[in-house]
């Protein structure tokens, strides 16, 4: 296990956990009890808690070493990093009850967590907590992914155009 792991853990990056708990520990994607006995299906349950599981950690700890530069962190800060992974990585509610909820309203709307990170995403929400220097690495984050994501919807758009598919409504009045 890698010895940031713990301290991690302590200031609040969620990770999620399988098997036998409540659903507001599990990741959206493997919500289930059931697929546990399913032979094949547990496996892949594993993989989807593994997989977002080491991206927050690897995450947390680039942040954290490019913040830190042979200083420690203060709580402050390790708090702030451990909320900005945890809505960057789909966990953007931390809170025990909330993400009770959640997962509750899982039934009707799939993966809720996904969809309230994005929107504390969207709202710079984030860029709220901590200090100078973590909304200053926050900032820079925001500015390294952001074009990304425009380059993957521009391309998205560009080659429904070029189907001859009208997938996205051009006019700003129209609600539909």
């Amino acid at each position: 296990m890698d010895p940031e792991y713990d301290f991690w853990r302590r200031n609040g990056v969620a990770f999620t956990e399988h098997g036998a708990v409540e659903f507001g520990r599990m990741e959206d994607s493997a919500m289930s009890r059931v697929a546990d006995k399913i032979p094949l299906v547990a496996g892949s349950q594993r993989f989807h808690q593994t997989v977002p599981n080491k991206a927050r950690l690897a995450l947390a700890k680039g942040i954290g070493k490019s913040l830190s530069r042979g200083e420690a962190l203060t709580p402050v800060e390790a708090k702030a990093i451990a909320e900005f992974v945890n809505t960057w990585t789909g966990r953007g509610i931390t809170s025990k009850r909330a993400a009770n909820s959640l997962a509750f309203l899982n039934n009707a709307i799939f993966s809720t967590q996904l969809w309230a990170s994005r929107l504390k995403i969207l709202t710079l929400q984030p860029m709220l907590g901590g200090t100078n220097r973590t909304r200053w690495a926050f900032t820079k984050e925001y500015a390294r992914t952001l074009p990304g994501i425009a380059l993957i919807y521009g391309m998205a758009y560009g080659i429904g155009k070029l189907l001859g598919q009208d997938v996205v409504e051009e006019d700003p009045r129209s609600s539909s």
